[in-house]
């Protein structure tokens, strides 16, 4: 079975028929959010969305702002089970062992790509991108758009900026 994507040579989104109405939304509103990179010159990959990841990420070098963040997922499940936050955490962590054992206790699952996917250029800015732009685009994500201005300030100002958000 194939999973859903976008598929930039056909310029075209393919789903499965196996999600349930919810979920289709969601995985959709993340290939569309794929589709708008692209069509937008993909400026996810343009560097100044990388670096804003960059600098977010130093902030990480403390662990105690890792254990600040990990606290807070834990006090807000309906951010954990965000299939979108789970996902940019899988990609700027890559899958740490730490972030997804507090999935694990908690019986929320994990969504996110492989070790080997995340080695691919360009990987991590092109599904927060695309992740940003499926949590702000739904409306009604407003304590995960309070997680990702949080911890993720410069990723979050710089995708408004690109999208040419009202409140960038």
């Amino acid at each position: 079975m194939e999973t859903e994507h976008y598929d930039p040579e056909a310029k075209v989104i393919r789903m499965g028929e196996y999600l349930d109405d919810d979920e289709y939304a969601e995985v959709f509103r993340h290939e569309y959010g794929h589709f708008a990179d692209d069509e937008m010159g993909s400026p996810s990959t343009a560097g100044e969305f990388e670096s804003a990841i960059d600098a977010d990420l130093a902030w990480f070098a403390d662990p105690q702002m890792k254990a600040e963040m990990l606290a807070d997922l834990k006090a807000h499940p309906e951010v954990m089970a965000d299939r979108c936050v789970s996902d940019i955490l899988s990609g700027l962590f890559h899958n740490d062992s730490e972030i997804m054992a507090q999935y694990y206790d908690a019986s929320i699952d994990f969504y996110g790509h492989s070790d080997t996917y995340w080695k691919r250029k360009n990987s991590r800015e092109q599904e927060t991108f695309a992740n940003m732009f499926s949590i702000y685009s739904s409306g009604s994500s407003q304590a995960s758009e309070a997680f990702l201005t949080k911890y993720f300030k410069n990723a979050t100002r710089r995708y408004k900026k690109l999208i040419g958000s009202p409140s960038s």
